[in-house]
């Protein structure tokens, strides 16, 4: 999902939560208007303050969320990773013929048409907003008059009777109907031309400290952060309500501290000056981006809680402060995430990742929650999947389930009839589309081998939801793949009769790739001694092209790579990623059974042949990225690197489409495009994360560190 679209999915669900939390504070107070003091009426706006500006709010088991979460339905499904397994076992390929789609000419979605419409009302609002705050100003300029000594000796006065580190300038303007104060970083303080004429020495001091007052709140920033708010949620009446009641609760909040702080009772006296006040203004006023004592909306409350002032008891501040706490832990918080019910499934079939074994009970991860088998013993036959032979093979119960690692796929079938361990790596599924619904896509599958699964499911491949993450490409006219975006975004667009492919792997049987359309490329012969230099006894590595009368073919990062004449006795080992090290396979005419694709790293003098590599992860500070290679300052690296090296991480060019994702501000990380569009504008010293498959391999770049919570 690309940033735009995160960005309006959070605006709304940030506006729908606000709007809830608003009518919550609503009829609040309403039920406790006569025992709800002033200051803390207006502080129980701040939930909703903190809502619509929160990028990501924090988890809790109070959330109100918790209340509405339903449990997603399973809905049976055909595991489209298991037709691979399936065919990878019999030894045939799941692949279909290239056909081409010709793609319709750009339409703006009806997304894009909400989200354009949106924007101009948010516009819109910035700028008639500041433009009446810039017409405000240049009226109020055009009619100054000198500040007379008086005048500001009473402000100083009234700002060292409150405490305020800073004196606000003033300006006495013609233009300037009541007292207010405008500015951010350096407040000033409006006052009309004639003030304080027409009030008492008492009801001229009380005006000016409910003003400074203002300052000493720092309604200002708030004031202004409203504004902005208010232009991002343009179209939401019941904020407009709510930011509205803001405001006013501030005024009344302002004219309680100014009582307060006085010993001797003034409400007589500050009402009258609200009284004329209100007499004395004209009908226009200045923009929402001033704050000022009058604000004809609400005057009438304001003067009858002036009336009726009296100091509260603390323990009605206690109770606030707690709905405060309420409504931010139950408003401003989302669901717990859950692992979901776990469901004993008996005899029934299933799968996803291993979570324990412990007395015959297998538990696993499943797409919606937890999976259960219980009473699991040694009868039942288990099948490990060995990536270098491209097999199942038999292993025992306990040995097998008992030392498997947390997050290996697993595969129970029905009745309980054989358990498989680990999946098919690196392999794909192809056909032609039908649907994107509730997040689940359903292709026709194309040559897919005849098996349990087809005589079952017939050519159907019923996916399960997508991780957000995984990355599609789209060949147009037969172009290279380029990257189109995530699946939530580009799947909906796809037209039905489109060939998509799905790759998955290496992480045992993960979805990694969606592909759309075919790409056509002139047809290149598989790297031969006449178009690869023989490497002879020289290292190297690559993908696995074939191995032929003693010459093994690999495609390198920059081209074809050849070795002749491999000795017949030649050492092989693959990589056991359940072991975590790699195992003997035999000797060279094991290579004959390696799957297209598998890397394979050929060492010096040809002592040794590695048949898949370890999943590695290498973490540095961005240095530079300059003709295809990128170099890092690598951190905590191992000891025999560090020596021959230091902490220098200088990678080759990566393959092209490497995947690369970014965190922002500590967030979960969202792809946002490929190596060799990103790298170059990467800032030096940003942290980095490159993950791969051995050596050259790399699989997927992150930049930016997440916040765990």
């Amino acid at each position: 999902m690309n940033t735009l679209d995160l960005f309006f999915q959070w605006l709304l669900a940030a506006s729908l939560r606000a709007s809830v939390l608003a009518l919550a504070v609503l009829v609040l107070q309403l039920a406790l208007s006569r025992w709800l003091p002033a200051r803390w009426r207006h502080a129980l706006w701040l939930p909703v303050v903190l809502v619509l500006v929160a990028p990501m709010l924090p988890a809790s088991r109070f959330s109100i969320e918790n209340r509405f979460r339903t449990q997603p339905v399973a809905v049976p499904a055909a595991p489209a990773a298991a037709v691979a397994q399936q065919a990878s076992a019999e030894g045939r390929a799941v692949t279909a013929p290239p056909t081409l789609e010709k793609p319709a000419s750009w339409r703006p979605t009806s997304g894009q048409w909400l989200f354009g419409t949106w924007l101009l009302g948010a516009c819109s609002v910035l700028v008639a907003g500041g433009i009446g705050y810039r017409r405000s100003l240049r009226r109020i300029a055009r009619g100054a008059v000198p500040t007379s000594a008086g005048i500001r000796d009473s402000v100083a006065r009234a700002a060292e009777q409150l405490g305020l580190k800073r004196v606000p300038s003033v300006i006495l303007s013609s233009a300037v109907d009541s007292p207010a104060v405008a500015g951010l970083l350096r407040p000033v303080l409006l006052l009309p031309a004639q003030f304080p004429q027409g009030f008492s020495a008492n009801e001229a001091r009380l005006v000016l400290l409910h003003e400074l007052t203002h300052l000493k709140r720092h309604d200002l920033p708030l004031n202004w952060l409203l504004c902005v708010l208010q232009a991002l949620h343009w179209f939401n009446p019941l904020l407009w309500l709510a930011f509205a009641r803001m405001r006013a609760d501030r005024e009344t909040a302002c004219d309680a501290q100014v009582l307060a702080a006085d010993a001797e009772d003034r409400r007589a006296d500050y009402g009258h000056a609200l009284l004329k006040l209100q007499n004395s203004v004209s009908g226009s006023g200045l923009s929402l981006a001033f704050v000022g004592i009058f604000a004809r909306a609400g005057m009438r409350s304001r003067i009858r809680a002036i009336a009726t002032h009296r100091r509260t008891h603390p323990a009605w501040g206690l109770a606030a402060a707690l709905l405060i706490a309420t409504l931010t832990l139950g408003g401003a918080t989302r669901a717990q995430e859950t692992a979901g019910k776990i469901v004993d499934q008996q005899t029934k079939a299933g799968w996803g990742t291993f979570v324990s074994f412990t007395d015959g009970t297998l538990t696993l991860k499943g797409q919606h929650g937890g999976l259960v088998w219980k009473d699991l013993n040694e009868k039942i036959p288990v099948f490990q999947w060995d990536n270098a032979a491209r097999e199942y093979r038999p292993a025992s119960p306990a040995e097998v389930l008992g030392k498997v690692e947390a997050g290996t796929w697993i595969f129970v079938t029905e009745n309980r009839s054989h358990i498989r361990v680990g999946a098919a790596k690196e392999g794909r599924t192809t056909g032609t589309f039908v649907s994107f619904k509730n997040d689940r896509m359903l292709l026709l599958g194309k040559d897919l081998p005849v098996s349990n699964f087809t005589k079952k499911y017939g050519n159907h491949l019923n996916y399960p939801k997508f991780d957000e993450n995984i990355p599609v490409f789209e060949s147009i006219d037969g172009g290279d793949y380029m990257l189109a975006g995530t699946p939530s975004t580009t799947l909906p667009k796809v037209k039905e009769g489109t060939l998509v492919t799905v790759y998955f792997g290496p992480n045992d049987g993960h979805f990694t790739r969606i592909e759309i359309g075919v790409r056509v490329t002139t047809a290149v012969p598989q790297a031969s001694a006449t178009d690869a230099t023989d490497r002879q006894e020289k290292a190297g590595w690559g993908k696995f092209v074939s191995f032929q009368d003693g010459t093994l073919k690999l495609k390198g990062n920059y081209g074809p790579l050849v070795w002749n004449n491999v000795a017949a006795d030649t050492k092989v080992v693959h990589w056991d990623d359940a072991a975590k090290e790699y195992k003997p396979s035999g000797t060279a005419e094991v290579l004959g059974r390696v799957e297209a694709g598998t890397w394979i790293t050929v060492v010096s003098k040809r002592e040794i042949i590695r048949v898949g590599a370890k999943k590695s992860e290498t973490i540095g500070t961005f240095v530079s990225y300059k003709d295809d290679r990128l170099l890092m300052l690598g951190k905590n690296l191992g000891g025999s690197f560090a020596k021959k090296y230091g902490n220098n991480v200088h990678f080759n060019k990566f393959a092209e489409g490497v995947p690369v994702y970014e965190s922002v501000d500590g967030s979960d990380y969202a792809l946002i495009g490929i190596a060799e569009k990103i790298l170059p504008t990467v800032k030096e010293g940003t942290v980095l994360a490159v993950h791969g498959a051995g050596d050259d391999n790399i699989t997927r770049i992150d930049i930016g560190v997440p916040t765990k919570k």
